[in-house]
């Protein structure tokens, strides 16, 4: 994000996350690999309650952020500060995020971040998948099942992993 006014020392950011999870965590940014931020040395701490689902970020002693300075926070999947995203997935255009701050230059309600992204979600239980000829090393048609929690659009696109199979064109060239 981009910020439109200053933040001092001490000032808290409020990232909302509705539905996501994780043990609550605080974090020093100074020594942490479970993050990395930039610009580097704005913010002491990074912090997570699982009640009110929000990341906090805490502007530290050494530097403030200056009106029109870029930010970028990354969260490490593997680290302590990782993040679960919701069951259900995320919705393009979905308003599951806000950010506000009480700042020296003003106060910043809640203010949505619009999902550029989404996540899709399955329901749990309701994937299956089925072969029709049980020989190994051999092209078999399969079936596959499943629900999604969220509309499918006909422009969507649905990616199916299989390692370790290969198709029928391989099976011929490596024969």
């Amino acid at each position: 994000f981009t910020t439109m006014m200053g933040i001092e020392e001490g000032e808290v950011l409020h990232v909302a996350m509705t539905g996501f999870a994780s043990a609550p965590f605080t974090v020093n940014t100074s020594n942490s690999t479970a993050l990395s931020i930039s610009p580097p040395d704005v913010f002491e701490s990074v912090s997570w309650s699982n009640d009110s689902q929000t990341l906090s970020l805490t502007v530290g002693p050494r530097d403030a952020l200056d009106r029109g300075d870029f930010v970028h926070l990354q969260l490490r999947a593997d680290g302590e500060a990782a993040l679960r995203i919701p069951v259900r997935g995320i919705r393009f255009h979905d308003s599951i995020f806000t950010i506000a701050v009480d700042s020296s230059d003003g106060r910043v309600l809640p203010t949505a971040i619009p999902v550029v992204q989404s996540v899709g979600s399955v329901v749990r239980g309701s994937m299956g998948i089925e072969f029709h000829r049980f020989r190994a090393g051999f092209v078999t048609p399969l079936s596959l099942s499943f629900r999604t929690w969220m509309p499918i659009s006909p422009t969507d696109t649905l990616s199916v992993f299989l390692p370790g199979f290969i198709g029928p064109r391989l099976q011929d060239q490596e024969n």
